[in-house]
């Protein structure tokens, strides 16, 4: 059938990259609207025959009639809200109801009643086909203030509304690579798969150093950006190794025949639960060849030769399962180290522009006659064996862009560029081999774009995140720790999914175009992100006396046991009247790692920030949000181990704490919504390399009257803190007096804080049945002065 595109001869034309909202017209509005409208009726008029839209690819989702009207319904409600058009100018009010809601991946649809009463496929192409012409006179009529912003929703609903197709593009590809060859066709002129390019690459691990960190996309950013992107989030992240391709399909038939899909060992209890449920045995896109022990790998619209050096894609659980198989340490990468990669590449690629616009000007005074052999370098070329065709026509010239000069942002951020150095915008049809494009200066391949990237980060807004009055359910439905984040874009991820700052997130059993690529701590750099060290830390947090001591508690202090426990019960011992009576009583607890004094202080405070520097400890505590519980694995003896499970008392409100990953020597008050009610620190004061700035800052972050406690044994370790910085435990070398750090810490907070209280605290770690770490920490109380 003939789209609405072909029959209105509309502006259209690949790589149109995301407008500058500060120079915009509405040509090129129009034009990016085009584009994006003209691909998606390629992409849905590959359906074989109009029986087949009313077909299910995948039982988790509508069928494809849904999915032909809803992205052309999403135009005409947005336009209605934004006040582009009035109720009286709806098309269709039944189709406009119809195809609104049903397309997220929530609990609510994934046993999907499909009760609805489809119109005839042609009706809703016609519908397609009103709403083009519709959007096209809103476009050339609208009128704005430069920058185009989120304040100017007229203009905005129509970037939306575009943002919103680029998405239903990327995910309704994937429903047709679901379907049953016999019900789709290539569309004409659709290329063929990429070429493989040989044996997949070894996959070495690349050492990442340390650096600062801030996610989030400015507000004045002149592009679209959903509300999810939005906010500040700062943090410092710890050396890291990281693999430099994204896992390939040779690696991940290593793990299948080490019966991967076989060890429950390897799988979290989601992970193994949906193993069993859906007895998987090889990734979701891979076709066994019968009678073979080999397989052919479903694409868009064939299946072809297995492409071992193409990235594995795969769902998260079975990404975290592979990195458990991998060795300890490893996991998905976090949504921080991805973006400290990113980061370091848009450094790189500055730099590089820099150099080469200085060549370029010694040699224009040198030569204007540069032979082609002489002229300046790119930064990169793809590698593959045949020439691109692009899947997008280009009867119709495209609109001038703006240049690197004038839009810098296109070094930084591939969503700006109009022939991004990647797979993305559909540039190739199909996924493409690991080493096809260039590497960043590190050495990381796809950064960006061939398939998406698992990140273990749970979705979550970020610090002043907010909602946005045209869809004020986008992204807040997702924050329901079941959705992990996806990172840096996929080979059909256009505009805003190809941004740097885009903030996608999917359920983990979820499939997509989506691989990842694994990280470890670097040498001797993290303890805390081993699962040897996670196990440790949930018995200490969880673990019964039964557990713990057991046989020996005629031997071992039981007034050690609950130590996270006591610390908060601490704080609580000390609020005062005011703050007992006080409603929403806030709380923060820095260091707190799988979060029990956490959950004990959500029995006294309305709200309680959980902030740990270690992922592993803060993904624990998110599960333990959610599922009130976390199995773990103890060691016993030698290679024993015990299956315990961690468990939130029943009668805290879990609902009451929000963990997140955090440098606490650099928060400040907007990090945490505005100071807090009561602090506690744990265990945190000689681990930190500047334990006196700390400390300085706790001021800002605390209220007036309100509580902070902090606990400590007074462990100084150089490899933590230089000994310059140590609040105690050494001689004065001036003065010859002995330095304590107990007298150290009420100095320094004096000028802010008045000292309360404090107290001796031992607590019992578990190491394994017949050792245990016995420590007694120094517990002290203060109050905010006025």
């Amino acid at each position: 059938m003939a789209s609405s595109i072909a029959a209105q001869n509309a502006l259209g034309g690949p790589y149109l990259p995301q407008p500058d909202c500060r120079t915009v017209t509405n040509d090129q509005l129009l034009a990016y609207f085009s584009r994006c409208w003209n691909m998606y009726e390629r992409l849905m008029g590959a359906v074989r025959s109009d029986a087949d839209y009313y077909l299910f690819p995948n039982k988790l989702r509508r069928p494809l009639i849904f999915y032909l009207g809803h992205t052309a319904v999403f135009y005409v409600n947005k336009m209605i809200l934004a006040g582009n058009l009035s109720e009286t100018q709806r098309i269709n009010p039944k189709f406009e109801e119809m195809f609104a809601i049903g397309v997220d991946e929530m609990d609510w649809d994934d046993m999907i009643d499909d009760h609805f009463d489809w119109p005839p496929v042609a009706e809703v192409w016609d519908y397609r086909r009103k709403v083009y012409d519709l959007m096209v006179g809103i476009i050339k009529r609208l009128e704005w203030t430069p920058p185009l912003s989120w304040d100017q929703p007229k203009a905005w609903s129509v970037l939306m509304g575009v943002e919103h197709a680029h998405i239903h593009l990327d995910t309704s590809s994937v429903l047709l690579r679901e379907f049953d060859l016999e019900h789709v066709r290539a569309p004409e002129g659709w290329p063929a798969p990429a070429p493989t390019l040989g044996k997949a690459p070894e996959n070495r691990m690349v050492f990442v150093s340390g650096g600062d960190v801030t996610l989030g996309k400015p507000r004045d950013l002149p592009s679209y950006g959903w509300d999810v992107d939005y906010g500040e989030k700062r943090t410092r992240v710890r050396a890291f190794e990281v693999s430099q391709f994204k896992v390939t399909n040779a690696e991940w038939l290593e793990f299948m025949n080490d019966k991967g899909y076989q060890r429950r060992d390897y799988w979290s209890a989601e992970g193994w639960s949906w193993v069993q449920g859906s007895n998987t045995q090889h990734p979701h896109f891979w076709r066994p060849v019968p009678g073979t022990q080999m397989y052919r790998l479903r694409v868009l619209f064939c299946e072809v030769d297995m492409p071992w050096d193409w990235p594995v894609e795969v769902n998260y659980l079975e990404a975290e399962a592979f990195c458990r198989w991998k060795g300890e340490g490893m996991r998905p990468i976090d949504e921080f180290e991805w973006r400290l990669l990113a980061d370091r590449h848009a450094q790189d690629l500055h730099a590089f522009h820099e150099a080469a616009a200085q060549t370029q000007r010694q040699d224009s005074v040198q030569s204007t006659d540069q032979s082609p052999q002489q002229q300046s370098p790119q930064p990169g070329s793809v590698n593959l064996s045949q020439a691109n065709t692009s899947i997008i026509a280009t009867t119709t010239p495209t609109p001038t862009t703006t240049t690197t000069a004038d839009h810098p942002l296109k070094l930084a951020d591939p969503a700006f560029d109009a022939r991004p150095p990647y797979n993305l915008w559909l540039q190739h049809s199909t996924p493409t081999s690991v080493t096809a494009y260039p590497p960043t200066a590190l050495g990381i391949y796809d950064l960006f774009g061939n398939v998406w990237e698992w990140s273990s980060t749970l979705n979550d807004s970020l610090p002043g995140y907010r909602t946005h009055p045209l869809y004020q359910d986008f992204s807040a439905p997702c924050f329901d720790k079941r959705h992990n984040m996806l990172l840096g874009g996929c080979f059909v991820s256009c505009g805003n999914e190809a941004s740097v700052y885009a903030r996608y997130a999917f359920r983990r059993h979820f499939h997509q175009h989506a691989g990842f690529r694994v990280v470890r701590p670097a040498a001797g750099c993290d303890v805390y992100e081993s699962d040897s060290t996670l196990a440790m830390y949930l018995h200490f947090h969880f673990g019964s006396a039964a557990d713990t001591i057991g046989p020996f508690a005629a031997h071992l202090p039981a007034a050690a046991l609950d130590y996270p426990g006591r610390c908060a019960e601490l704080c609580a011992r000390f609020l005062s009247e005011e703050q007992r009576a006080k409603k929403k009583l806030r709380a923060l607890d820095l260091g707190c790692a799988v979060g029990r004094s956490s959950f004990q202080l959500a029995k006294h405070c309305a709200e309680v920030l959980a902030m740990d520097l270690s992922l592993a400890f803060v993904q624990a505590g998110k599960v333990l949000v959610r599922d009130g519980a976390l199995p773990y694995r103890l060691p016993t003896e030698g290679a024993l181990t015990a299956e315990l499970v961690a468990r939130v008392d029943p009668s805290v409100d879990r609902t009451r704490v929000h963990f997140s990953v955090g440098d606490a020597t650099v928060l400040e008050p907007a990090d945490l919504n505005g100071p807090v009610d009561v602090l506690l620190g744990a265990n945190l004061i000689d681990r930190v390399a500047d334990p006196r700035s700390f400390l300085r800052r706790l001021a800002r972050l605390v209220v007036p009257g309100g509580l902070l406690v902090i606990t400590s044994p007074f462990t100084w370790l150089e490899e933590y803190a230089p000994r310059t910085h140590w609040l105690g435990g050494y001689v004065d070398s001036e003065s010859g007096a002995v330095v304590k750090t107990a007298d150290t810490l009420k100095a320094v907070l004096a000028p802010a804080f008045e000292f309360v209280h404090q107290e001796d605290m031992p607590f019992l770690i578990y190491e394994h049945r017949r050792k245990f770490q016995f420590t007694v920490a120094y517990a002290g109380v203060w109050r905010r002065k006025a």
